[in-house]
């Protein structure tokens, strides 16, 4: 069970790892239509990752934690180890399912405006800003995603000092659960505005390009070379 835990969170960081890498020699070649179907068919790609992941964590964190409370107690601490660190390696498992997840919503975001028809009488500015719309969302959401995370973790920590904590807890959990969908949308917001902002070349360094940019570098040498 350990060994196949493993094997699935492997196979989802190189699924990212690999994705990058063909996006930016693949995508050079192709054109605004096909660069959509191409981020289509790779969010689909995240998505089924994202799936197999946290299938596989629930089914391990249920394992390990039955493993661990069966071996409770008994003079052997091995099966209890086992179970503990089943649980951690199903744990790693369901948060790399969430960035799959993430990952999926902003390919799919590329994909939509990718493929989006504008209207005739639609001039330049309309998608510069619809860009900008997308990119105010994109930091909202964002915003109340970490919001919601910060909440979980402080109702959490204040949980654990206090005795009949389960409401805080309660809350602490639903805080933590609630943040995943938004940042879901965020991501999708920000592959959104990527495209469109990208188009009207209005660059933004903390938003990744869907098509690799050539850039242009001008080297200086500072004093005198001998």
């Amino acid at each position: 069970m350990k060994r196949i835990l493993l094997l699935v969170v492997s196979i989802g960081f190189m699924n990212t790892a690999f994705s990058q890498r063909l996006a930016d020699t693949a995508l050079l070649s192709m054109n605004r239509e096909q660069q959509g179907v191409y981020f289509f068919s790779k969010a689909r790609k995240q998505n089924t990752t994202g799936w197999i992941m946290l299938g596989s964590g629930f089914a391990g964190l249920v394992a390990g934690t039955s493993v661990a409370l069966n071996s409770w107690g008994s003079s052997s601490n091995s099966s209890e180890t086992a179970g503990v660190i089943i649980v951690a390696v199903s744990a790693v498992a369901m948060i790399g399912s969430v960035v799959s997840f993430i990952n999926a919503a902003n390919s799919k975001g590329k994909g939509e405006m990718l493929l989006r028809k504008p209207a005739r009488a639609e001039g330049p500015e309309v998608e510069k800003d619809l860009g900008m719309m997308y990119l105010r969302k994109h930091k909202t959401l964002r915003l109340v995603g970490w919001s919601l995370v910060g909440t979980g973790l402080i109702t959490s920590l204040i949980a654990g000092q206090q005795y009949n904590s389960e409401a805080l807890g309660t809350v602490s959990w639903l805080a933590s659960v609630a943040s995943i969908p938004v940042f879901i949308a965020s991501s999708r917001n920000k592959g959104r505005a990527t495209v469109l902002l990208n188009t009207q070349k209005i660059p933004f360094s903390y938003l990744s390009s869907p098509i690799p940019l050539t850039s242009v570098g001008v080297g200086i040498t500072l004093g005198s070379t001998r």
